[in-house]
């Protein structure tokens, strides 16, 4: 409830301080759980893919996030699964595949911080692994912005990444790193459209 009423308030507020534009939006399967993959430059960018996305989108963020009973109320109430950057978290990890095996949309960024450019070598290799294990497509997204109110923010959707082909397959580092990255080169062709 929470969520649809917040992504109310933050499309009523983003109508009249950006001008959006968005494309691909039927590549996100409407039903199915999927990985929502996209670049991240500004603490924006959950909010302007949520706010075009035609379904509810849970993420991961950093557990610090959740410090205090209110703030661990509100994020969890907007679908945030709490994540340990500092270990393997095993107990997000597990999450998030329950949540994909569920039916649900998960966003992530494979950049992990936000960076203001794409460095396809430098990423994580987290949204390979959970499709892998749960068996869902991802669906790489390009955002576009300068990040000032009144000017335009593009949201490019690509085509899902099926890796119907890995089922049962060891999830070595090399082939996790090897999706990976084939992901990032989409989300970057997605970026540099005109």
């Amino acid at each position: 409830m929470l969520y649809w009423f917040l992504k109310g308030v933050a499309a009523f507020l983003s109508f009249f301080l950006f001008r959006f534009r968005a494309t691909g939006l039927d590549n996100i399967p409407q039903k199915g759980g999927v990985i929502i993959c996209s670049n991240h430059a500004h603490s924006y960018d959950p909010i302007f893919i949520a706010y075009v996305a035609r379904r509810r989108l849970r993420f991961l963020a950093k557990k610090e996030l959740f410090t205090g009973k209110l703030a661990s109320w509100f994020f969890r109430a907007l679908g945030a699964i709490p994540v340990d950057r500092d270990i393997t978290d095993m107990v997000a990890y597990n999450t998030a595949i329950k949540v994909l095996q569920n039916g649900e949309a998960l966003l992530l960024f494979s950049q992990g911080h936000r960076r203001k450019t794409i460095d396809i070598h430098d990423t994580k290799s987290g949204a390979a692994f959970f499709a892998i294990k749960a068996q869902v497509p991802i669906v790489p997204v390009g955002v576009v912005s300068s990040y000032k109110f009144f000017t335009r923010v593009r949201i490019r959707i690509g085509k899902p990444i099926n890796l119907e082909k890995y089922k049962g397959q060891r999830l070595k580092t090399a082939l996790l790193q090897e999706i990976t990255e084939n992901t990032m080169r989409q989300i970057v062709q997605l970026t540099a459209q005109k």
